[in-house]
Parts: C-alpha cells; structure tokens; sequence
C-alpha cells in the first residue's frame, strides 16, 4: 500500500514538489524534462530492481509517479519486484541460515553508502557549476 500511495502522491505533488524553489534551484529555473526519458526508457527496471535496495525503493514510487508512468504498469512491476525480494529473501533464510542474511544485510549497507557517495559527489559538482556561473564562469581554487 505505501508504495502504490507514493504513487499516486507522487503523480498528484510531485511535480510541483520538485520545481519548488529551495536551496538548490536557481530563481526561474524549471526542469528541463530530460529526466523524463529515463522512465520511459527505463521505468520497469527501475520499479522492480529499486525494490531491492534499501531506502531507494520508497523514491521510486515517487519518480514514478511523477513521470507519469502508467499506473497498472507500475503496480506489475513493484509487485513482481516485492515478490522476488520476499522469496529470495526467505529461500535464502531458510538454505543458507544466517551467514547469508547477515551477507545481504551487509550488502545493502554497502549499496546505500555508494548511493549516498555518488548523491554526495553530483550534489558537490552541481554546487560548484552554479558557483562557477556565479562568478563569471571562473573556477573557484579553493
């Protein structure tokens, strides 16, 4: 139910959500849209593999929903993403016991930490580009 209620919030608010100004948005600028092919091209994939990683498969329902995919399509994909999850999980649980849990635990943590790095690094690259158009296209040594 949370994911089909991102959803659905997410194709009601999200748009505007997302070009609100705040910090990180110049004054009068919009989205460009490009981000809008990725889920054309891609949407399925990311709905149903977002399902297996902590913490990304909540914006998933979100981003979803805010590039208008279609709502029976992505509802096929995040179930058959959240069954796979649950049966590998379990299969996994119930043949290799806790040694293998404790491995895909600690897995996870290492696919958020690489997620939080590369958020880190374009958040730092697109601070640095707004700061370099700021002051006259020169770059900043230090």
């Amino acid at each position: 139910m949370g994911d089909n209620t991102g959803f659905l919030l997410g194709r009601r608010f999200g748009r505007e959500v997302l070009e609100a100004p705040g910090p990180f948005r110049r004054p009068g600028s919009r989205s460009s849209g490009s981000e809008d092919g990725f889920f054309e091209k891609h949407g399925p994939k990311a709905v149903f593999f977002a399902r297996w990683i902590a913490l990304v498969r909540f914006a998933a329902a979100w981003l979803a929903g805010i590039n208008g995919m279609r709502f029976r399509q992505f509802f096929f994909w995040n179930a058959l993403g959240g069954i796979s999850w649950a049966i590998t999980y379990g299969l996994v649980g119930y043949f290799a016991g806790s040694a293998a849990a404790d491995a895909i635990s600690t897995f996870g943590v290492y696919a958020f930490a690489a997620l939080g790095c590369c958020s880190s690094g374009y958040l730092y690259f697109k601070l640095r580009e707004r700061r370099e158009d700021r002051d006259g296209g020169e770059p900043d040594d230090g």
